[in-house]
C-alpha cells in the first residue's frame, strides 16, 4: 500500500524508477553496487526502493541488477573467449562460483555450456 502513496502518476513513477535506478544500474553493473546503496542514491529507503521496484519491473532490486549481469555475461559469453572467471569479474560477480551458479538458475545451462550452444548455431 506504501507504493499507492507514491508522489504523483503511474507514469511519474516509472519515469522516477526508469531514470535513477534503472540507468543507474545499467551503468554501474560491473561494480559491487547493493540495494542500501542505490536507496541512497535516489534518497529512498531500501525496503521502499525495492517495493517501487516490484510495483514497476515485477523484480526485486537484487534480482534485476543478477538479471542485467547475467545479460550482459551472455553478450560476452558469445562475442569474446574471454574465461568464465574474467567474465564474471567484468559483469560484477564476487567469483566464478557465484557466476556459475547464478547463471545456471537463470538460464538452465552453465556458461560454457551456454557457450559452446550458442558457437554451435554460427
Amino acid at each position: 500500500k506504501a507504493i499507492l502513496n507514491y508522489p504523483g502518476s503511474k507514469k511519474r513513477l516509472l519515469d522516477f524508477i526508469y531514470n535513477n535506478t534503472l540507468k543507474y544500474i545499467d551503468k554501474n553493473y560491473a561494480k559491487n553496487i547493493t540495494n542500501e546503496s542505490i536507496a541512497k542514491l535516489v534518497n529512498y529507503h531500501p525496503y521502499y526502493l525495492n517495493r517501487l521496484m516490484i510495483a514497476t519491473t515485477g523484480s526485486t532490486l537484487h534480482q534485476y541488477i543478477i538479471n542485467h549481469r547475467i545479460a550482459m555475461a551472455e553478450n560476452l559469453l558469445t562475442a569474446t573467449n574471454a574465461t568464465i572467471s574474467d567474465i564474471a569479474d567484468k559483469v560484477g560477480f564476487s567469483s566464478s562460483l557465484v557466476f556459475i551458479s547464478n547463471f545456471k538458475k537463470r538460464k538452465g545451462l552453465t556458461p560454457t555450456e551456454f557457450r559452446k550452444k550458442m558457437r554451435s548455431f554460427i
